[in-house]
């Protein structure tokens, strides 16, 4: 079992804080290779899921790459800032 705290910056708003953390969790389980062992982490919200389901002329596929590179993004942004 791993655990994976995440402690926002002071300037993240209260409300942005659980997507942070949800976006660093989510690089991190990525990088741990989990994902690729079958295991999956949602961090989706019911908005998020609403507008992805609206969003029919995308594939899963492109859906599931853009959010893996945006969880990238977010965990090194987050490693390299001393977070």
């Amino acid at each position: 079992m791993v655990t994976i705290k995440v402690e926002c910056p002071a300037e993240v708003a209260a409300e942005r804080q659980r997507e942070f953390a949800d976006t660093v969790i989510g690089a991190a389980v990525h990088l741990l290779g989990a994902e690729r062992a079958g295991v999956r982490l949602d961090t989706t919200d019911d908005a998020a899921r609403t507008r992805r389901e609206s969003d029919a002329a995308r594939t899963r596929r492109e859906l599931d790459d853009e959010a893996r590179e945006r969880r990238e993004a977010a965990f090194w942004a987050a490693a390299w800032s001393g977070c």
